[in-house]
């Protein structure tokens, strides 16, 4: 059997976020901007970026919550050439 051989994923990573969670009201605000990149050459991890915000509301404390959330996705291109994606989730903890 033969075993493909692939160069490593070195890579270097950041991830930032803001946030505002409104007092009395159970709603928060963010923003998040990330990415990774290869750390050296000789690597097949390519660039990757995320820009973002989110709405969370919060039904039940933090044991309930909805969120809603988009973010810009792109690599090596300009942001204008990345692409979208649009998240609602539902979080129940217990």
């Amino acid at each position: 059997m033969f075993v493909a051989v692939e160069d490593p994923r070195d890579g270097v990573g950041y991830y930032a976020q803001a946030g505002l969670l409104v007092p009395n009201t159970g709603l928060e605000f963010a923003a998040r901007f990330g990415g990774i990149g290869p750390a050296a050459s000789g690597t097949s991890l390519s660039a990757s970026h995320e820009l973002g915000g989110a709405v969370s509301y919060y039904l039940a404390r933090h044991n309930l919550k909805v969120q809603a959330d988009y973010f810009r996705l792109w690599g090596d291109e300009e942001l204008s050439e990345g692409s979208g994606r649009f998240r609602v989730q539902l979080q129940a903890a217990y």
